[in-house]
């Protein structure tokens, strides 16, 4: 009996990971564009995104549309803290930091722009070109690190069938010598 309890506790522990929350975010020009999912990859639709700042205070409240994205229209540059809530217990967040971006906008059109900005307002440009630019990406990359393949079902059982075999070799073994 303490068992079959191990193995049902196991089993519930394996389903509950299977239907985790995801979220990710990333800048796209002045807005912030996001997208909640779950580790299956099904869509997280109309979740509650909450967005805090640097100092844990809630900017803003939102849901998700119907694909699960969510954007926070023309926020300055600086510290994001997005929360995701199902409303069932699962919950997670994601950091976006970003320092002010200083861009020499009034260089004439041609003129190199890179003896007008500092090093760290270069790093901050490129990295906000690169978060465009790799939105897509990332989020594809992460559904399909945490997607359940037939594999992994398949290896699931065959761990659970294992064990329940050895179980059951030790029981016959344990009856045998009692007898």
């Amino acid at each position: 009996m303490k068992k079959l309890i191990i193995l049902i506790m196991t089993g519930i522990s394996l389903a509950a990971q299977a239907h985790s929350i995801r979220i990710f975010a990333a800048r796209e020009g002045d807005a912030i564009k996001g997208c909640g999912y779950f580790s299956g990859g099904s869509k997280a639709e109309n979740v509650e995104v909450k967005v805090f700042d640097a100092n844990n205070k809630l900017l803003t409240q939102m849901k998700t549309d119907a694909d699960g994205t969510f954007v926070l229209k023309q926020p300055a540059a600086g510290f994001f803290r997005f929360e995701i809530n199902s409303g069932d217990g699962h919950k997670a967040e994601y950091i976006l930091n970003e320092t002010a971006i200083k861009e020499s906008a009034n260089a004439p059109a041609g003129e190199p722009v890179a003896a007008n900005i500092s090093s760290e307002a270069l790093r901050n440009i490129v990295r906000e070109e690169l978060g465009r630019e790799m939105f897509q990406l990332k989020k594809q990359l992460d559904e399909a690190e945490h997607q359940r393949r037939v594999s992994d079902i398949i290896g699931g059982i065959g761990y659970i069938l294992g064990i329940a075999g050895i179980a059951f070799y030790l029981s016959v073994r344990n009856k045998s010598r009692r007898d």
